[in-house]
């Protein structure tokens, strides 16, 4: 849940077009610091995805055991205290006194926070636009950095949710239109040469979730940790895939009916209270940006929303020497 500040996006022309900074989850900064072989890269945690079409191949089933150790060591290093300058970041970031509260604290590329949406990291508060759009940028970075260490890796990319608001005409209807040129911001500019694009979801200015086009495998699944129904959002972005298809290649999309589309599954990570799926769609993004499986909890959410926080001050994701 969230405070529902993006219903303030009206679908303005600055929102439309893809070219304002704050509002079409470009990424555009391509900073970050994380090595795509290296295991030091940090995910805040993780889950088992298994993909929605068997692989018998051996080497496919090699890969996805090499994935779940990977999530093993990611779920210890999130069990990991702060070191103690990071604590001291974390507790001025959160609880630290003075200032306004519309003081700007922090800044991912475009992204800015003021200090009382910092204040949404502390436990039991739901999460605001702010924090969930630095955030994603901070993602958005560490692809870049990954895409750039490692150039057989396929960019992915995060969108902010102002994107589906805009999609949908704030709830008046699809019209794609109003995103018609949000493709020019993303890595290379071309949808359909990335791995996976990320499309979280505002719902009723009072849940947060999220959509995941996994272009290559023709998939678009749908995640949230209330485990709500996602078929609107699911239908809505294949539209817009064969839209953005048709605007951008000038055909229309090849074996469109070969796609699937995945409500939430039984075995995403379920929430067990009212204010912390901001915490939980984080927490999608980057582990299955990382391209790893989802195996965290509740339990684990009162260090995500530390290692959010810290993320977004330092404007690099958390690393594990």
């Amino acid at each position: 849940a969230n405070d529902g500040s993006d219903a303030a996006n009206d679908g303005s022309d600055a929102a439309n077009d893809g070219s304002d900074a704050t509002n079409d989850g470009s990424g555009a900064d391509d900073g970050s610091g994380a090595d795509a072989d290296d295991e030091s890269v940090t995910a805040l945690v993780v889950f088992p995805q298994p993909n929605s079409r068997s692989s018998p191949v051996t080497s496919e089933s090699n890969k996805e055991a090499g994935s779940v150790i990977r999530a093993a060591n990611h779920v210890s290093a999130l069990s990991l205290p702060l070191r103690e300058e990071e604590e001291l970041i974390v507790q001025n970031a959160l609880y630290g006194q003075g200032g306004k509260n519309d003081d700007i604290i922090a800044s991912v590329g475009a992204q800015t926070v003021q200090r009382e949406s910092m204040q949404t990291l502390h436990p039991g508060v739901w999460l605001g636009d702010e924090i969930m759009h630095a955030y994603q940028q901070v993602l958005n970075n560490r692809n870049a950095d990954l895409c750039k260490r490692n150039p057989l890796r396929k960019h992915c990319h995060i969108f902010t949710s102002f994107f589906m608001t805009n999609i949908l005409d704030n709830n008046r209807g699809y019209k794609y239109d109003n995103v018609r040129s949000w493709h020019k911001k993303v890595p290379g500019g071309d949808l359909f040469n990335l791995d996976k694009i990320f499309f979280p979801v505002n719902i009723s200015r009072i849940h947060w979730a999220l959509v995941v086009v996994y272009m290559q495998e023709k998939l678009i699944m749908y995640y949230d940790s209330m485990h709500g129904a996602g078929q609107l959002y699911l239908e809505t972005i294949m539209r817009y895939i064969e839209d953005a298809h048709l605007a951008m290649k000038g055909t229309a999309l090849h074996n469109a009916d070969e796609w699937d589309l995945v409500d939430c599954r039984a075995d995403t990570p379920r929430q067990e209270n009212d204010y912390d799926c901001g915490v939980f769609t984080c927490t999608f993004c980057d582990m299955l940006s990382l391209d790893l499986p989802l195996v965290f909890s509740q339990q684990d959410i009162s260090r995500c929303r530390e290692k959010i926080a810290l993320a977004i001050m330092k404007g690099v994701h958390c690393v594990v020497d």
